[in-house]
C-alpha cells in the first residue's frame, strides 16, 4: 500500500538510547521504503536537548524516516530549530485551523507558516481539520495536505485497508 504512517515520538522514547537500533531493525527487517515512515515530535522535544536531537534526527534521516514537526506554533516556539534540525515537514496545529475560515488571526498565522515552511523546502500538514471549506481554504493558502475528521476518524487496525479502498479525497471525484 503507497500510504506513508506518522507515528509520534515521545519524550522517554527520543532519549532512549536503543531508539535508533529499534528503528533500523523495523526498516530493515520489514523492507520499508524511505519516506514511508515519518516520525512526529513536538517543538519543545527538540529543543530540551538540540545537540542529542540534531544527531538522533540525522540518523533517523539516513535510516529513511521523514521527520515532522507536530504541533507547530503551540510549544516551544524557537525558529531556530527549522535551521538547525533535520526537518521535512511542518504540521500546523489544529488551534490556527478551528475557524480559520472566520478569523483572520488564524488565517494571517496559517498563512505565514505556510510561506516560511515552503520557502525552507518543507511540506505543510494541516491538523484538525473537520469541514470541506476549511480543506479548500487551506488549499488555497498552499497547504500540502490535511488530516482531521474530513478524512476519517480514528478505527482500529484492522478497518484501514477497507477505508482506504473506499476512500475518496474530500471535494473531488471518487478515487
Amino acid at each position: 500500500i503507497d500510504v506513508r504512517v506518522s507515528l509520534n515520538v515521545s519524550p522517554r522514547q527520543f532519549v532512549d538510547p536503543a531508539l535508533l537500533g529499534r528503528f533500523a531493525g523495523i526498516i530493515t527487517g520489514m523492507e520499508i521504503p524511505r519516506g514511508r515512515i515519518e516520525l512526529e515530535l513536538t517543538e519543545s522535544l527538540a529543543m530540551q536537548q538540540p545537540e542529542h536531537s540534531e544527531r538522533v534526527l540525522s540518523t533517523l534521516r539516513e535510516l529513511g524516516a521523514l521527520v515532522a514537526v507536530d504541533d507547530f506554533g503551540v510549544g516551544h516556539s524557537s525558529l531556530a530549530y527549522l535551521l538547525r534540525f533535520p526537518i521535512d515537514t511542518l504540521k500546523i496545529d489544529r488551534t490556527f485551523v478551528t475557524g480559520i475560515t472566520t478569523s483572520r488571526s488564524n488565517q494571517a498565522i496559517v498563512r505565514a507558516a505556510t510561506a516560511m515552511a515552503q520557502s525552507l523546502g518543507l511540506t505543510t500538514i494541516a491538523e484538525g481539520v473537520e469541514a470541506l471549506r476549511e480543506a479548500d481554504f487551506l488549499d488555497a493558502l498552499g497547504v500540502h495536505e490535511i488530516q482531521g475528521w474530513l478524512i476519517g476518524r480514528a478505527m482500529p487496525p484492522d478497518d484501514f485497508p477497507a477505508f482506504l479502498a473506499r476512500f475518496a479525497r474530500p471535494g473531488l471525484a471518487a478515487a
